[in-house]
């Protein structure tokens, strides 16, 4: 009995200081010793001693201690962990309320660059960009009307594009394939698309960067064709006798040339945007002067230098010509576009842009030997 009582008098104490320690200086280890340790064993020799009928005043004076300390260094455990969960709360919030107010103000900042960017590319294109939203205002529920009406005739739903969405779908397909061509996309022509976007939806922020990604994925090898709103309009023109295609194809030849602006002068380049030329030129009736040589105005033309051959009108405007020309500078311009045309010019991986300058090629040889079989008759 002698050794217990040497146990519950020294060695259990040095437990409890251990504790007691361990909860002052948060040490896990020495916080678990009074509760996982040192009370289960002083309860069993507690029992022990009942059990024998010999019950010491001092081991009881010892136990009372430690039962006492026991609840002291509980008390003292939870208490304390109590604060450190208080402060640990208090510094969660703390850290979120930071990180909203961080978010919030990149968000701000984000914004308000996106703002200042759009700003400056709309008054760096503000002519096109005025064109599109013109275009837009006055002709885009002729645009969704005719949506409707070609849905119903194939037996869709009535479910259709907003007349801002299907300009952006022509304007991002006109820019993705001048941007193939060009072998990327140029920061001018994505400022270009930055603004008139801007403009058309101004609930979407974006910035140049993400015009960028936009045009590149845009629409992969599609072929180029005439813009959907255009071919639209010119559906709604012949049931109604307006003549809205004719200034919507004028506003996408005006993105052509502008684009083209920003791009290298490639071959490539001159091909695609003169192949978009001749796809709006039915729709134009007829170019203004910034537009390609070869879309030339018919009122321009001089029919009877080209004779009574209605085949030489249409060859001539071919060749870029306006019929009051002479031998060698008939054949001069041959000798130009079957150079800028000539396949050979582009990579063998390049096979649509090959395909296309070869049907181009084809009607340059065309007009030209054409002519000179009028010429040589009359001669």
């Amino acid at each position: 009995m002698e050794l217990w009582c040497f146990i519950g008098r020294f060695f259990y104490p040095l437990c409890l200081a251990a504790g007691i320690a361990g909860a002052i200086h948060h040490d896990p280890f020495f916080r678990l010793i009074p509760l996982f340790f040192a009370a289960p064993v002083y309860t069993w020799l507690g029992l022990l001693i009942v059990a024998n009928g010999d019950v010491s005043m001092k081991f009881l004076f010892a136990g009372y201690m430690w039962v006492g300390a026991k609840v002291v260094v509980w008390w003292w455990l939870y208490a304390t962990g109590k604060k450190d969960d208080e402060a640990r709360k208090k510094d969660e919030e703390a850290q979120k309320v930071a990180e909203e107010e961080s978010s919030r103000k990149a968000e701000e900042a984000v914004k308000r660059e996106s703002e200042e960017e759009r700003s400056s590319t709309e008054r760096e294109n503000k002519e096109i960009v005025n064109e599109f939203v013109a275009l837009v205002s006055s002709a885009g529920a002729q645009a969704q009307d005719m949506m409707r009406a070609a849905r119903a005739l194939e037996g869709g739903g009535l479910e259709v594009m907003a007349p801002e969405k299907l300009a952006i779908a022509g304007i991002l397909q006109v820019l993705h394939s001048i941007s193939e061509a060009n072998g990327g996309v140029s920061s001018g022509i994505a400022r270009l698309y930055h603004g008139i976007r801007g403009r058309l939806e101004p609930a979407v922020q974006l910035r140049v960067t993400d015009c960028i990604r936009l045009i590149e994925t845009g629409y992969g090898d599609s072929e180029l064709c005439v813009p959907g709103m255009v071919s639209l309009l010119a559906a709604y023109d012949q049931t109604q006798g307006t003549t809205l295609a004719t200034k919507a194809a004028a506003t996408y030849c005006s993105l052509v040339q502008t684009a083209r602006s920003h791009c290298d002068n490639s071959v490539a380049v001159k091909l695609v945007t003169n192949r978009y030329d001749e796809l709006l030129k039915p729709y134009t009736g007829h170019a203004s002067g910034r537009h390609s040589a070869h879309f030339s105005s018919d009122r321009d033309f001089n029919s009877s230098a080209a004779g009574n051959c209605l085949k030489c009108v249409k060859y001539y405007l071919v060749l870029g010509l306006n019929g009051k020309t002479s031998g060698a500078e008939l054949k001069q311009a041959y000798k130009d576009l079957a150079k800028v045309w000539h396949p050979d010019r582009f990579s063998e991986k390049d096979v649509r842009l090959r395909r296309m300058a070869g049907e181009r090629l084809t009607e340059i040889n065309e007009a030209y030997g054409h002519i000179s079989k009028c010429e040589s008759s009359r001669l």
